[in-house]
């Protein structure tokens, strides 16, 4: 593969805010998102539909390994965080004979805990919300385009996307840390094969 080669992105997220975020990243990254699944709005839990998706994108990824093409996923951590969503997306491979995500896979898994708006609360205007607590709610409406979609604004999402091309971490938000982390690790991931 070239190193010039433009990145294939297929997000698989949660919902409508998070897919946002992540494509406007991906975008940040040079990254181009060519497939978007999101989970179908109250139908269930939205991180049960991701957990219930990730083996079939994980499988077809893998099918695609020589290509440049990568999957990102957007799973909220809600009141268990990172590394617990890390193992029951990893459980749920293994339960259907699939071996789990490994480091050099072009497979990151993005992990905001509480949820999305956590981390654009901060990237956005540096509030900081601990991580244990519910931030949905948080969010300013005047900085949302569409509040029945959970989308924000585009000065709104142009400001997060600053913020995140500066490297804003805070040590409170240990997800947003490792959210950079997983980017970064997927850059290295393609620029090695």
């Amino acid at each position: 593969m070239a190193r010039s080669e433009t990145l294939r992105i297929t997000l698989l997220c949660e919902d409508r805010m998070q897919e946002q975020f992540f494509a406007s990243i991906c975008e940040e990254h040079g990254w181009r998102v060519v497939d978007r699944h999101v989970a179908p709005r109250g139908r269930r839990s939205a991180e049960q539909w991701v957990r219930k998706q990730i083996y079939t994108h994980v499988l077809q990824h893998r099918r695609w390994r020589r290509e440049n093409r990568a999957l990102l996923v957007g799973i909220d951590g809600d009141k268990v965080g990172v590394s617990s969503r890390w193992e029951e997306l990893n459980t749920e491979l293994r339960n259907r004979g699939q071996v789990p995500i490994a480091s050099g896979e072009a497979i990151a898994v993005l992990v905001p805990t509480w949820s999305i708006e956590t981390w654009i609360l901060f990237l956005h205007h540096g509030q900081v919300v601990p991580e244990t607590k519910k931030s949905k709610e948080l969010v300013p409406a005047k900085i949302l385009a569409d509040k029945d979609r959970g989308t924000l604004t585009t000065p709104a999402m142009r400001q997060v996307r600053l913020a995140w091309a500066r490297g804003d971490v805070h040590p409170e938000l240990p997800s947003l840390t490792e959210g950079r982390a997983e980017c970064a690790r997927l850059a290295l991931t393609r620029l090695e094969t």
